[in-house]
Order: structure tokens, then sequence, then C-alpha cells
């Protein structure tokens, strides 16, 4: 990978010095938690959930742990999500989801973070978290 660093010292609790390939194993490393996709818009012609799933993915990178915070995870996750409905909302306005609206009014007021909370607690993340990296 041409320009690409040799190591991502910034991932996981340590800055362990994992390699870019490391990091891509750990997309595998994601759980979904509670009932988050029901505010989600399925079907259409963009792809809200794959986007999920990778912010999801780049969340367990960034936070690190093992297992990683299922809230911290899940809120940098729909933060994500909801960068790439802004997006989609600057080339075409009318492509408004009331779903995302409401997360984004929530992500604006501060109280995203309570909501998606309430929503994974209990959440059995033993299997989320950068150790699937190494």
């Amino acid at each position: 990978m041409q320009g690409a660093p040799q190591n991502l010292g910034s991932v996981g609790p340590t800055g362990s010095g994992r390699t870019p390939q490391d990091a891509v194993l750990a997309c595998h490393a994601v759980v979904v938690c509670g009932d988050i996709g029901s505010f989600v818009p399925i079907g259409g012609d963009r792809p809200y959930i794959p986007e999920l799933m990778l912010s999801m993915a780049a969340a367990v990178i960034e936070v690190g742990g093992d297992p990683a915070d299922v809230v911290e995870v899940t809120t940098r996750a729909f933060l994500g999500l909801l960068v790439y409905y802004q997006a989609v909302l600057a080339a075409e306005p009318g492509a408004r989801e009331p779903l995302l609206d409401r997360m984004l009014v929530a992500a604006q007021d501060g109280s995203l973070r309570g909501m998606l909370a309430g929503m994974v607690a209990g959440c059995d993340a033993r299997g989320m978290g950068v150790h699937f990296a190494r």
C-alpha cells in the first residue's frame, strides 16, 4: 500500500503499533446490539445499513478495548452514519429520511448517546473489540 502508514499507533487502548492489515481484520469484530436497525431506513437506493456497519467497524478500532464499550461504539457508528446522511442531503435536499432526521436532531441536542445507551444496555459485547486483530 503506497503511502499507507506502516503502523497504526493509535489503534487500540495502548497504541500497540498494529499494522494496517490488523485494522482491516478488526472490521470483523462488530456486534450489533439491541434494535439499532430500527433507526435506519431499509430499502431505497442509499446504502444506509452498510454505511452503519462500516462506521461501526471504524468505531471498534477507534474506541479500542476488549471488549469495546458498546455504547461508545454504537454512538460513534451512528455519528458516522449521520455524516454520510448529511452528505446525501447536501447533494439531494429532497432525500430526507424521517428516521435519520430524528437521529440527527438527537445528535445535535446531545441526546443521541442516551437514546442508544438504553437500546444496547445489557448487550453481550464479548465478541466486539480489537482483540480479533491480534
